[in-house]
Parts: C-alpha cells; sequence; structure tokens
C-alpha cells in the first residue's frame, strides 16, 4: 500500500503547492488533491475528513502522520505540520521536500537503469555472445577434424 502511495505523492504534493500559491487556504488545497491521486489522495482525505468532524488541522495532519506507511506523506504532512507550528511559509517548506523527493526518486531510477545495464549485459554475455561462439568454435573444429581424417 506505501508503495502505491508513494507513485503518486510527488504529483499531489505539487498540485497541493500549485492550489497554495494561488492564494487557496491550506484546507481548501488539501480539499482540492484528496481526489484524483489514487492512494495519496486517500491519505490526504483522512486529513479532510478529520479537520471536517471537529479535529483542528495542525492535530488532524499529526494524527494521519501517525497512521501512514508512506514515508514520503508523512515528510510532506510534517513539514507542513512544523510549518504551521512555527508561521512559516507552508509553501517554501513543502517546495524544499517535494525537491529532495523528486531528487531522491531520480537518483532511485538512475540506480534502477544501472541494474538493468548489468543484467543486460549478462544476457547478451550468455544468451548471444558465447553461443554465437560456441557456434563458430565448433564449426572450425569440425572442418580441422575433417582436413586430418581425410
Amino acid at each position: 500500500n506505501a508503495k502505491i502511495i508513494e507513485r503518486d505523492i510527488i504529483f499531489a504534493a505539487r498540485d497541493l503547492i500549485i492550489s497554495l500559491r494561488s492564494g487557496m487556504p491550506l484546507f481548501n488545497a488539501l480539499t482540492s488533491v484528496s481526489t484524483g491521486y489514487g492512494e495519496a489522495s486517500k491519505e490526504f482525505a483522512k486529513v479532510v475528513q478529520k479537520v471536517q468532524l471537529g479535529t483542528p488541522l495542525v492535530d488532524a495532519i499529526d494524527q494521519t502522520i501517525e497512521e501512514t506507511k508512506s514515508s514520503s506523506f508523512k515528510r510532506i504532512m510534517l513539514q507542513a505540520s512544523v510549518s504551521i507550528k512555527s508561521g512559516a511559509d507552508v509553501v517554501g517548506a513543502l517546495q524544499s521536500i517535494i525537491d529532495q523527493l523528486a531528487e531522491e526518486r531520480t537518483i532511485e531510477m538512475r540506480r534502477y537503469g544501472q541494474k538493468l545495464n548489468a543484467i543486460a549485459m549478462f544476457y547478451m554475455l550468455f544468451g548471444i555472445i558465447l553461443p554465437s561462439m560456441g557456434i563458430a568454435v565448433v564449426t572450425i573444429l569440425t572442418t580441422f577434424i575433417s582436413i586430418f581424417t581425410v
């Protein structure tokens, strides 16, 4: 479940930032991203639902942080919670954490690509090059054997 949330969380968080930059209050921005981003939206919807039931926004965010399994969602919401509590700029804090998450994801993709390159190299070596060389060696050996047997 956490991996499914991780897949969409950056896109949802970027949408959240765009909404906040356009002047929308944080609760309304959370409401707007609580649909359209799959499992990530469900996590934002938990915050919205708690606020609608009367929990203060910061407490709802903190409770959802405790309950979620997604580390990226925890980091984003923790940053929002700390920014709200300290009176800092929520947009700037969220932007920095999202940039950091995007960079981590890029590094992760590069590692995966390097791992695939190694797998492709082994496939080429054992699946294409060695069998081709084996056929060539067998052909040459049979030619030499037929020359010496005549």
